[in-house]
């Protein structure tokens, strides 16, 4: 069920991106930023982080991104690049970015989740929760997933939502093996 909603969300983005595509491609100029630098890097793979010379002219400034979000973002990319042009293959793999880590967190927090309410018998208390994290997730109180925003908090939002399965998933069974690759996690988002 939890992976339906997730669907309709992401349907609803496409939608509304269709839409008004033609007034815009992403929802703010930092995805623009963003887009400018993966295609430099896959232009010289420089992998050590060099000036951006887009902005503060004459000289440029390093932006504060990292490349584990250039590299996942180039991976959705790829698919595009035989088809068209670079800047428009970085273009439109942006548009799936978002999107998946909006999945991702919604199925960690479902799986957290269901560990942690398996010994409970109130059926409200597991309707209430359900019903925030539906909410969360389609009324999307936030733009981070949005579908026409690729940035780099829709993959921290998913980090935080696995370590926050991976803690109720040890509180309840009182294994703390997983806590290991939760902090493996943090430290990616850290980076």
């Amino acid at each position: 069920m939890g992976i339906f909603f997730a669907i309709a969300a992401i349907g609803a983005d496409v939608y509304f991106y269709y839409l008004y595509s033609p007034i815009f491609f992403y929802e703010d100029t930092d995805c623009y930023m963003r887009a400018l630098r993966i295609i430099d890097w896959l232009q010289d793979f420089q992998w050590q982080e060099k000036i951006f010379p887009y902005t503060n002219a004459p000289d440029g400034f390093v932006l504060h991104f990292t490349r584990i979000n250039d590299v996942i973002w180039a991976f959705f990319s790829l698919p595009f690049m035989p088809f068209m042009p670079l800047k428009e293959a970085v273009y439109n793999g942006g548009l799936f970015f978002s999107p998946l880590f909006f999945v991702l967190a919604f199925l960690s927090i479902q799986w957290g989740l269901y560990q942690f309410l398996l010994p409970v018998q109130n059926k409200k208390a597991v309707y209430f929760l359900t019903m925030i994290f539906i909410l969360m997730m389609l009324g999307k109180m936030t733009s981070v997933f949005d579908f026409t925003r690729p940035d780099h908090h829709s993959l921290m939002c998913a980090i935080f939502a696995f370590n926050v399965a991976a803690v109720l998933r040890c509180n309840a069974r009182m294994n703390y093996k997983l806590l290991l690759w939760s902090g493996v996690a943090s430290g990616c988002g850290l980076w």
